[in-house]
């Protein structure tokens, strides 16, 4: 008769062990998805920033579509600027969509605007963290991404 009871015992207590231990692991599991999901952001805005860039080089100083020249049947100023370019690198309503994501395109100049010289175009975007412990590892609820890419300047518009 003893040996049941201490058999429930042992029963309950492994129970209740799992249900922690599923809690802990449940949480670290999400963590890990939030963080790849942050990831995710990170290479979208890489390449967002890599698209800019490469438009840059050839027209330096359209950055947004006041800068871009009007008169020319080939430009569209809506479309054909830095920044456009930047954030619609990814297809609008994908897993990744900077158009309706709090992003932030920089273009910044090394040696000024002649042919040769460096040009680079920064990407910044605030990756709102899903799990609530996630400020626990971040230290916010926002996680700031950035990334960057460089090109020599290789034409200047007239």
């Amino acid at each position: 008769m003893r040996k049941k009871k201490s058999v429930r015992r042992e029963t309950g207590q492994s129970l209740v062990e799992f249900a922690a231990f599923l809690t802990v692991l449940m949480i670290v599991i999400a963590m890990v998805l939030d963080l790849g999901r942050a990831f995710f952001y990170l290479v979208a805005i890489e390449n967002a920033a890599g698209e800019g860039v490469l438009f840059a080089s050839y027209h330096p100083t359209w950055i947004t579509a006041g800068d871009v020249p009007t008169g020319t049947l080939e430009v569209d100023p809506a479309i054909d600027n830095i920044t456009y370019r930047a954030l619609n690198e990814s297809s609008p309503g994908g897993l990744v969509d900077l158009q309706n994501s709090p992003v932030e395109v920089i273009v910044s100049y090394g040696e000024g605007v002649v042919v040769g010289a460096p040009i680079t175009v920064t990407v910044w975007y605030s990756h709102t963290l899903l799990t609530p412990f996630g400020n626990l590892v971040v230290g916010s609820d926002t996680l700031p991404l950035r990334a960057s890419a460089n090109q020599i300047i290789v034409h200047l518009d007239d």
